[in-house]
């Protein structure tokens, strides 16, 4: 997340809900001056970056919750409700703001777990022990993880049982127990004593493909691939859709108030 990007949705933000904040406390102190234009000002950049937003999803043929949040907003706009278009623009500016905070932790988090990840894996061919790098494991190779390291590829256990770390992947403290034939995951780490896999055709784990793109997004799916809950991974799209679904309730109860502004 850059520190340029955060700062833009942080003015998207903050433009909207500074005006409503003047507008309340003109209203709460009986102050005079039309705050109209501050409102529908305010909302506007909002307004400008959801329909960059929506052309280019109408352009993928779809329709999301921006086309929603622009509509919502500029009906406000059409019936002279520039306190609603305001809060519709701060709702959207929000879940743009979370979503940004989100696709940072899921890139850190990301970030982590590669520089965790092994390059080379122990093969077994007979009794003779090999290093081999992770891209050159086949289906079918046996390999052999240490006490303490991260299971390269996904693969059956071959042996009678094994615990493993799989915080890495799903937060949970408490070890896993497998049985043979058990699948193990890469990234879950040996927690017990070494233990005897067979590599399957989804060798490289989550770390080719991470690697090989660079998306946050094939990221994240394949964290959730393996059950990795992130702690903020609130979506744009929950937060623009409840704005949109309340656009009309907001106005109701702010009707009133624009008229006494």
């Amino acid at each position: 997340m850059s520190s340029r990007n955060l700062s833009w949705n942080v003015a998207l933000l903050a433009m909207p809900a500074a005006a409503l904040l003047l507008a309340l406390i003109r209203q709460a102190w009986g102050g005079g001056g039309d705050v109209s234009p501050l409102l529908l000002s305010s909302a506007l950049p909002m307004l400008g970056v959801l329909l960059f937003d929506a052309a280019g999803a109408l352009k993928r043929r779809q329709i999301g919750v921006d086309v929603l949040a622009v509509l919502s907003i500029a009906v406000a706009i059409a019936l002279e409700e520039q306190a609603t278009a305001a809060v519709v623009a701060a709702m959207a500016a929000t879940g743009r703001l979370l979503d940004t905070f989100a696709a940072g932790k899921a890139a850190r988090e990301m970030a982590a777990l590669l520089q965790r990840a092994p390059r080379l894996a122990h093969r077994l061919d007979g009794e003779a022990l090999s290093a081999v790098a992770i891209e050159e494991i086949r289906p079918g190779d046996v390999l052999l993880v240490m006490q303490g390291e991260m299971v390269p590829v996904d693969g059956p256990l071959v042996g009678e049982e094994a615990a493993l770390d799989e915080s890495p992947l799903t937060g949970e403290s408490l070890p896993v127990r497998l049985q043979a034939g058990g699948w193990l995951r890469s990234g879950a780490i040996n927690a017990g004593d070494s233990l005897r896999m067979i590599g399957s055709d989804q060798h490289g784990g989550y770390v080719t493909p991470m690697e090989a793109t660079g998306n946050e997004m094939v990221w994240v799916s394949r964290l959730r691939k393996h059950g990795k809950t992130l702690g903020l991974w609130v979506s744009a799209d929950n937060v623009k859709a409840g704005a949109a679904l309340h656009c009309v309730r907001v106005a109701e109860i702010l009707a009133g108030q624009s008229a006494l502004m």
